[in-house]
């Protein structure tokens, strides 16, 4: 579940959902985007955090109930045939500014060498 599925589910904004996470330090996977993914567990855990808050307890007083999960870093997805092909479209894009920008360079400095050579001559 994103995180505005979430935060839907809640009631409050995704900016709150994020801040929480964040502030008490909660244990939310992210993808590999770097976006948070809950789970139905996470989203038990955030419930509390929004009861304990809306009955007045202060954010660094909250009880976050223990998670039997730590947070492990990112889910990897599986990418598609189409990612794949857009991936390597990009790269082939990429080469191809690389390579112009690199003719660019070589091109100023000969101009650069042909205005200092005719400089010289008018001298």
């Amino acid at each position: 579940m994103n995180t505005n599925m979430v935060a839907s589910e809640l009631g409050v904004s995704a900016k709150t959902v994020q801040r929480w996470v964040k502030q008490l330090n909660l244990p939310a996977e992210r993808n590999e985007l770097g976006h948070y993914s809950f789970t139905t567990e996470d989203v038990k855990v955030l419930k509390s955090v929004q009861k304990q808050i809306s009955e007045g307890t202060a954010i660094q007083d909250i009880h976050v109930p223990q998670s039997t999960k730590k947070r492990t870093g990112f889910i990897v997805q599986k990418t598609t045939g189409d990612t794949e092909r857009r991936i390597e479209q990009l790269e082939q894009k990429l080469d191809t500014l690389l390579q112009q920008r690199q003719d660019e360079n070589e091109l100023r400095i000969r101009i650069t060498e042909l205005e200092r050579q005719l400089k010289q001559k008018a001298d």
